[in-house]
């Protein structure tokens, strides 16, 4: 099983002023040949990352981590339902960061 994890903006997909090179496409044929699991590392929220998947033909991802790793998404059916845990964790952590440290 391979886990392929990614950045979208200027990793996977362009960004400002380069041009889309059409790669990605073909990247997810490859990937298509392996067992693997997908996951989104992104500043995104999940209505751009969805808007990027339409305008891109990337595919839904099995996890995503989105708006800077602060809420965590999996796949079920073919749509992104939030990964509670995740959140309940941060909510009961959040007052223990150091926010200065990090």
């Amino acid at each position: 099983m391979i886990l392929f994890a990614t950045d979208l903006d200027r990793t996977l997909l362009p960004n400002g002023p380069a041009p889309d090179d059409k790669s990605t496409a073909t990247l997810f044929r490859e990937l298509e040949k392996v067992p693997h699991l997908l996951v989104y590392v992104t500043g995104r929220n999940l209505d751009m990352v969805r808007e990027a998947e339409e305008k891109y033909g990337i595919p839904t991802p099995d996890y995503l981590i989105a708006e800077v790793g602060t809420v965590l998404f999996k796949k079920q059916n073919m749509a992104l339902v939030p990964e509670t845990r995740w959140n309940e964790y941060i909510t009961v952590h959040e007052q223990k960061w150091n926010r200065e440290k990090i």
